[in-house]
């Protein structure tokens, strides 16, 4: 789809001057914003001057995020996002959008060379005509072989892994961790590949302890597509820049500075079907201008998820719930997850390692209170069930108000 710059100059690239420039025009949403008619004027603006948009007000205008004006060759591709907000949206997308998309994940993925791991595993969640179990195998023109796993269940998976002795496995990180925290040899593996969720800490630190193992680490969503992939140069994750515009706000509004975290917002210029502007994913990340590879543009040193899960103290601090897997497995703990139901109250739900004598209250609460926050009153549950969210996903910590 072309877009007509018409007259106007502005403190823009010239893709994304284009791109707003269409949703001015085109946009029912959009074109009746202030910054949509100064742009249509002539006059110069900053991506900063248009407000951000939020998920609550695509769900609540759905309709009028889509352009009024579409080629009557473009193909459009519907697609729903996970709901892992409470929020689940149709998306409508253009063939243009994904074939940019895809150009990205080449080019981002080139250095990581996968035509070198012969052997791959790819766990999908099971479906209908795909039943817990299910394997399908790929092979590529290069040699290569693909073993599509459907299974939710991490012991399977682990049998699967096993059996097969694959050099690359790619899951998410909620199936990924409890296998590689079971203590069985994975020495076989040189990649391992997540997505779909926040990679912890905890997880590529296990992976570090693998000889040679590396981490690719994909990170998107499904109303921006791509927007980041780590770096085997430089371990940090560079942005999808042909498809999204990626911003960093701190609370104040003002960019995050190096090694800062804020919040993420995309403006995706590869979609005029759907045109999203200063869209507020719900993710906050820490960011980085000093990679090695890219210096002086925006990098992402760690993505931490959704605001929602963040945790808010007794105090009213707004904090990052985090315990270290090395203070867990002191205690005896397999998995934990940490579900704040109250203002002051933590439950804590977890599993013990085979042999290992159950936890006591009073280590819990010494755990909350010097690696979370004190002034939280904690609750053991005990389980061996770690449910996913309705979206498919893992929740290593949540908040529930």
């Amino acid at each position: 789809m072309a877009f007509n710059l018409g007259s106007t100059l502005g403190l823009l690239p010239p893709h994304l001057k284009a791109f707003l420039t269409h949703a001015a025009r085109h946009s029912p949403y959009y074109r009746e914003q202030d910054w949509a008619k100064n742009l249509l004027a002539g006059l110069p603006i900053r991506l900063a001057d248009i407000p951000v948009t939020t998920k609550s007000e695509v769900a609540a205008q759905l309709d009028r995020f889509v352009a009024e004006s579409i080629p009557p060759e473009t193909t459009i591709i519907k697609s729903h996002t996970s709901g892992t907000t409470g929020l689940a949206l149709e998306m409508c997308k253009s063939q243009q959008h994904y074939d940019i998309n895809r150009s990205e994940n080449i080019r981002l993925l080139k250095d990581w060379n996968l035509a070198s791991y012969n052997v791959a595993v790819v766990n999908l969640i099971p479906k209908k005509g795909k039943e817990p179990g299910t394997v399908d195998v790929i092979p590529w023109p290069n040699g290569r072989t693909v073993h599509r796993f459907y299974s939710n269940s991490v012991d399977q998976l682990s049998e699967f892994v096993l059996k097969l002795k694959p050099s690359h496995v790619h899951a998410r990180p909620s199936m990924l961790e409890p296998m590689l925290q079971s203590g069985k040899d994975f020495t076989f593996l040189k990649l391992v590949e997540t997505s779909l969720e926040p990679t912890p800490q905890s997880l590529k630190d296990l992976i570090g302890k693998i000889p040679g193992c590396r981490n690719l680490d994909t990170y998107g969503s499904v109303e921006a597509a791509m927007i980041s992939m780590s770096c085997p140069k430089c371990g940090v994750h560079h942005v999808a820049r042909a498809t999204n515009t990626v911003e960093v706000r701190k609370e104040d509004g003002s960019s995050a500075g190096e090694n800062e975290t804020g919040r993420l917002l995309v403006t995706v210029h590869s979609n005029p079907v759907m045109p999203l502007i200063r869209y507020d994913t719900g993710d906050h990340v820490r960011v980085t201008y000093t990679s090695m590879c890219e210096p002086g543009q925006l990098s992402i040193v760690e993505i931490k998820g959704r605001e929602r899960n963040l945790f808010i103290a007794p105090n009213g601090e707004r904090i990052w719930p985090y315990v270290s897997p090395v203070t867990t497995a002191a205690l005896g703990i397999k998995q934990l997850k940490l579900v704040q139901s109250a203002v002051d109250c933590i439950e804590v739900h977890y599993d013990m390692m085979t042999g290992a004598e159950n936890v006591s209250q009073a280590d819990l609460q010494n755990l909350i209170d010097w690696e979370v926050a004190a002034g939280f009153r904690v609750v053991p549950v005990r389980t061996s069930v770690f449910p996913l969210a309705a979206s498919g996903k893992y929740l290593k910590h949540e908040r529930l108000f």
